[in-house]
C-alpha cells in the first residue's frame, strides 16, 4: 500500500494516506481494510485561472483541471461513507486573488461537507521558483480581510479552529496533525519524507531526539543506489525551542507536564521565557500548569516562538 500510495505516514497506530493514490472509488474499501483512517485532498483554488504575474505557473486547476479536482474531491466525499474523517487542504492569499474569490473557494470546499479543513495562506518558501521570481500577492489588508471573513464563515458552519491552519467539526481534529504539534514521534515514508524519533538516554536521564529525512527526488528514491536516509540529533539546547515551535500552534497550548514528557526537561528550563511572553500578553500560564497562547499570541506567533529560540 505504501509503495502504491507514494506518500503515507504511520502515526499513533493510524495510517494516513494522500488521496493521489485513490484513483477509483472502489479502492476506498481496500484502503479501509488495510488500516487507512483519514483521507486527504489538496487543491490550491477552485478558480479557473490564477494570474501569478510571473513566468511561474501556480499549481491551480485550469477549466479541465478544475473538473478533475472536483471529481477527485467527490470521490473522497463518497469515501466518507466508510471513513470517519475527510480533510480538504485549501490555500488562500493566492496571486491576484481578491476577497470574494477566496471566500468562494472556501464555500466550495465547505459544500463538499468535509469533517476537517486545513485552510492556510500561501507562503513563499526558499529554494522554489516563486522565491526566485516572486509573484504579485494580495496586499496585507486584503489577506487580513480574507482571514477574518473566512474564519467567521468556518465558525458559522460548525468548524472549530484548534490549530493555526486547522479547522474541524466537533471531535474530528486530525490525530496525525495533533501528533505533530504535540511534538510526538512519527515515521517518514516516501521520497522527501521527514520523521522524528525519540530515544530515552537512561544514563543521562534525558531525551535523545533524532530527525530523519529521505532522498527528495522520487526518481532517485526508487533507485537502490540512489536512496539515502539522513538523520541528525536535535541539540539539547534546541529541544525547548523546537517543542514550543510546534506546541504553540495549538489554540489550547499545552500543560507543563507535556513539556517534561516530550522534552525530558523540567518546566523551569523555560521559566524566564514564559514570564517574558506572559508580560508581553502573548501567553497565559495558569496555576494548574496550562500554558496557552492568547489571541494576540496566535496572531503574532512568530514573535511568540522567537522568545524561546
Amino acid at each position: 500500500v505504501m509503495h502504491w500510495a507514494g506518500i503515507a505516514l504511520v502515526v499513533v497506530g493510524a495510517l494516513v494516506l494522500n488521496f493521489e493514490a485513490l484513483i477509483k472509488s472502489m479502492a476506498h474499501v481496500y484502503y479501509f481494510f488495510t488500516g487507512v483512517t483519514e483521507l486527504n485532498q489538496f487543491f490550491s483554488t477552485t478558480q479557473d485561472e490564477v494570474t501569478t504575474g510571473t513566468a511561474v505557473p501556480l499549481p491551480a486547476p485550469s477549466v479541465h483541471g478544475l473538473m478533475v479536482t472536483c471529481k477527485g474531491v467527490s470521490l473522497v466525499h463518497n469515501g466518507t461513507q466508510i471513513f470517519e474523517n475527510f480533510n480538504l487542504d485549501l490555500m488562500h492569499g493566492l496571486p491576484g486573488q481578491n476577497i470574494q474569490e477566496a471566500l468562494n473557494d472556501l464555500q466550495t470546499a465547505i459544500d463538499f461537507a468535509p469533517t476537517h479543513l486545513s485552510w492556510y495562506q500561501l507562503t513563499i518558501e526558499a529554494n522554489t521558483e516563486f522565491f526566485k521570481h516572486p509573484p504579485r500577492l494580495p496586499d496585507d489588508d486584503t489577506r487580513w480581510e480574507i482571514y477574518q471573513q473566512g474564519h467567521a464563515m468556518l465558525a458559522q458552519q460548525g468548524f472549530e479552529q484548534y490549530e493555526v491552519s486547522a479547522y474541524s467539526q466537533i471531535g474530528m481534529a486530525s490525530q496525525h496533525n495533533l501528533n505533530y504539534w504535540q511534538f510526538g514521534d512519527y515515521l517518514g515514508i516516501g521520497a522527501g519524507a521527514h520523521g522524528k524519533i525519540t530515544c530515552q538516554d537512561r544514563i543521562n536521564n534525558q531525551a535523545n531526539i533524532i530527525r530523519t529525512r529521505k532522498t527528495r527526488s522520487p526518481k532517485d528514491y526508487l533507485k537502490p543506489q540512489g536512496f539515502r536516509r539522513y538523520s541528525e540529533n536535535i541539540l539539547p539546547e534546541d529541544i525547548a525551542g523546537e517543542f514550543m515551535m510546534n506546541a504553540l500552534r495549538l489554540n489550547r497550548g499545552f500543560n507543563k507536564a507535556d513539556f517534561t514528557r516530550y522534552c525530558g526537561l523540567p518546566i523551569t528550563h523555560i521559566e524566564t521565557q514564559l514570564m517574558q511572553a506572559c508580560e508581553q500578553g502573548l501567553l497565559t500560564y495558569s496555576t494548574d500548569g496550562n500554558i496557552q497562547p492568547t489571541d494576540k499570541g496566535r496572531l503574532f506567533l512568530d514573535d511568540l516562538v522567537a522568545v524561546f529560540i
